[in-house]
């Protein structure tokens, strides 16, 4: 089977470079063994003839030895080449990709068709650079192949046995910290086995580590693209037989959001820098997806954004993904300001399907003004927030952030185990609770924004008003000058995340890991005196 450029963008040179390192130590041991052996030598008094037989064994002993040791060698001079050789090819991929991108094409990963997005496109010279990526691909996948079976060849392990990895599916019903131990314990090529056969297997999988999610996700948008296009089109077949029936018109009209919010991600992905962490067509009404600016393997902090009421893949991904991706600019540059050289990676997560304006207000399962909706995501937010932490080596600094109904479904996963060290809510009705020591989060760390004029902030209507919560901290919306810097006020609800506000300054802060350098402010207004307890 011919490699496609999805399959290709899998590869990784370190982990060759990595099995070459492991070699190169089993081949120490085999060479610390041989010096054992000949130090072990028959005695030269020692004749007969047993004495003949020890040192028959002996010397056939040293000889496989010494077979093992130069196959080794064979094996990692191959790796070696091929961990240079994928580097090069990756470039290569990536470079083509991005001329591919500023050119008005568009690469189908999975079967490497150009497609055109403007007339002038250069179809023929893009795909004439995917061929010779592929082709340099295939020679190097090919020499490497033939050095692998070689070795096996002469050590007698030869056959489809030996080339095919045995793998098994993640275990039903585990955890994440049982999931990133099934992942974990496979091998590169097992790993690799996985995301180019299995990548459903994982790419939705919390406890799998991001960049495998992203390159399974990746590999699987252009076949549920398919799907929900085929989808598309006999629903609207079925609509059209039937224009006396309005479910099916209203089941198309669902699927064509699925389809314009499959482009939006695809769109967004071109920004560069991005984790496709979530991709979820299985929604009853909302295409499910998270987005990460930044690597959440290696970030030393990261922030998980939740939006509210509305938002949705289609509508709301780019924006927010902007958003995101200033707000870790700033949390970075902060970091940097403050003598840190922190690391941030953040994450737009529409990982649940949030309340719409639409007929669904009239549902309890998916109005804003019903639990319902919020309790549903928040299991599957806590999950990816633990999956986020035991993928990784070492815990990041997480840091959950949440505006409006978002942060009702993030107060209530926050009251399961998240690892979360710090949690941030602005313009918030509520978070599920009225005593903040129910949420799993550091004792003084739970923080809340407030803008004047957010009617919605002033509701209380799941749990006590934050801003009235005994153990929540209020940070500042209004007009500040912070280091010689004005920054602007956020008013109403759905300013909190503007570039140069207030608002964002403290939640950079707060993500950076630097609450002592955010501006305090309780928040409370006119509309808060109806919100307040009165007891």
């Amino acid at each position: 089977m011919s490699l496609t450029p999805g399959q290709v963008r899998t590869w990784r040179a370190d982990a060759l470079a990595g099995v070459a390192d492991g070699l190169t130590a089993r081949r120490r041991m085999l060479l610390g063994c041989l010096d054992d052996l000949a130090a072990a030598s028959p005695p030269s008094s020692w004749t007969g003839r047993a004495a003949a037989a020890a040192t028959t064994a002996q010397r056939e002993l040293e000889n496989t030895l010494e077979q093992l040791v130069q196959e080794l060698s064979g094996v990692i001079t191959a790796l070696d080449a091929a961990a240079d050789e994928v580097t090069a090819v990756l470039g290569e991929l990536s470079d083509t990709l991005d001329y591919a991108t500023g050119s008005g094409c568009r690469v189908d990963l999975v079967t490497g068709m150009v497609h055109p997005d403007t007339d002038e496109a250069p179809v023929q010279q893009v795909a004439d650079r995917l061929t010779q990526v592929l082709s340099n691909a295939a020679e190097s996948d090919a020499a490497l192949a033939r050095a692998l079976h070689a070795a096996a060849a002469s050590l007698g392990t030869s056959g489809p046995e030996a080339s095919a990895p045995q793998v098994a599916p993640p275990p039903a019903g585990a955890n994440e910290r049982e999931v990133a131990r099934w992942w974990n314990e496979m091998d590169p090529a097992a790993q690799q086995h996985v995301l180019v056969e299995h990548p459903a297997w994982v790419g939705n999988l919390d406890g799998i580590p991001g960049w495998a999610r992203d390159e399974a996700n990746r590999m699987l948008l252009p076949h549920y693209r398919s799907e929900l296009a085929a989808s598309y089109d006999r629903l609207l077949d079925l609509a059209l037989a039937n224009p006396s029936n309005p479910a099916f018109f209203i089941e198309a009209a669902r699927v064509q959001k699925m389809l314009d919010g499959v482009d939006a991600i695809d769109s967004v992905l071109t920004r560069g820098r991005r984790q496709l962490l979530t991709l979820d067509i299985t929604g009853d009404h909302e295409l499910r997806a998270a987005v990460a600016v930044g690597d959440v393997d290696t970030a030393d902090s990261v922030g998980v954004f939740t939006p509210g009421f509305t938002s949705s893949v289609r509508d709301s991904l780019a924006g927010y993904d902007s958003s995101m991706a200033s707000l870790a600019e700033v949390a970075a540059t902060e970091s940097l300001r403050q003598g840190n050289v922190n690391s941030v990676a953040t994450v737009t997560w529409l990982g649940y399907e949030a309340p719409q304006a639409d007929l669904g207000l009239l549902l309890p399962s998916r109005s804003v003004v019903s639990a319902g909706p919020a309790q549903a995501g928040a299991q599957d937010l806590a999950s990816f927030m633990r999956g986020v932490q035991a993928s990784r080596e070492t815990p990041a600094h997480l840091v959950p952030m949440a505006h409006s109904y978002g942060s009702v479904v993030t107060g209530y996963a926050l009251q399961e185990a998240t690892g979360a060290d710090a949690a941030v809510m602005f313009g918030s009705p509520g978070i599920g609770t009225s005593d903040v020591g129910d949420l799993d989060v550091p004792e003084g760390s739970t923080y809340m924004i407030e803008a004047r004029r957010d009617v919605v902030a002033d509701t209380g209507w799941f749990g006590r008003d934050p801003s009235h919560m005994d153990g929540v901290t209020g940070l500042s919306a209004l007009e500040e000058e912070i280091g010689g810097t004005t920054y602007s006020e956020s008013v109403g609800h759905n300013a909190y995340l503007a570039e140069g506000s207030t608002s964002q300054y403290n939640l950079a802060q707060i993500l950076a890991g630097q609450s002592e350098h955010a501006v305090q402010h309780h928040g409370r207004g006119i509309g808060d005196w109806f919100s307040r307890p009165l007891w």
